[in-house]
Formats: structure tokens, C-alpha cells, sequence
């Protein structure tokens, strides 16, 4: 550090940083996501592909199949029917049980 000219010496500098995070998420989400994440982990077992492999199929960048199956990130609804085309798959919607009463 160069000494200031009033002082002789330059006072450090300090930075007052803040972390942002996510706010809490919706548990039940949550739970909805590992769930079909799950799906995914078990069909690319299934199929003796490595993440890589499909990381490879679908054409994304190295690591994010890992990612998502770690939760470290979240597949965009784009993502998840990618990923289903890589695993040979596809996405179904099935009904759930009636709530109406």
C-alpha cells in the first residue's frame, strides 16, 4: 500500500459484505423435486449412464446433472424434459387422487 500523503500511512481498507440468500422454500416443493429428481437418478441407473454421459447427451455444461441430483441447483421445467429426452424417457402427468371431498 502507498502511504497517504496527509498521514504516512493509508489505512486499510474494510468491506461491509452481505450475504443474500434464497428465502425459505416451500417444504412440500421440496419434497416434490426430490421426488422427481429421484426418478431421474434411478432411470440413469437403470440405463448404466454416468452423469456425465448424460450431462454429454444433453449438450450442458460438465457437472450439471451432478448438480441437480445433489440439489446444489434446480432444473428449470426446459431442463427437466432435456434431461427425460437424454434418459430415453418422458414426462407424464398422472392424476392424483381426488381432494373434493
Amino acid at each position: 500500500m502507498k502511504p497517504s500523503k496527509r498521514h504516512g500511512k493509508q489505512k486499510p481498507r474494510t468491506f461491509n459484505h452481505t450475504v443474500q440468500t434464497r428465502p425459505a422454500e416451500n417444504p412440500k416443493r421440496d419434497d416434490f423435486l426430490a421426488g422427481i429428481i429421484g426418478q431421474f437418478i434411478e432411470r440413469r441407473k437403470e440405463l448404466g449412464l454416468s452423469q456425465e454421459e448424460v450431462d454429454g447427451r444433453m449438450g450442458t455444461a460438465d457437472r450439471l446433472c451432478s448438480k441437480w441430483e445433489c440439489g446444489q441447483r434446480q432444473p428449470t421445467s426446459f431442463n427437466f424434459f432435456c434431461w427425460a429426452q437424454a434418459l430415453d424417457a418422458r414426462l407424464v402427468l398422472v392424476s392424483g387422487p381426488d381432494k373434493r371431498g
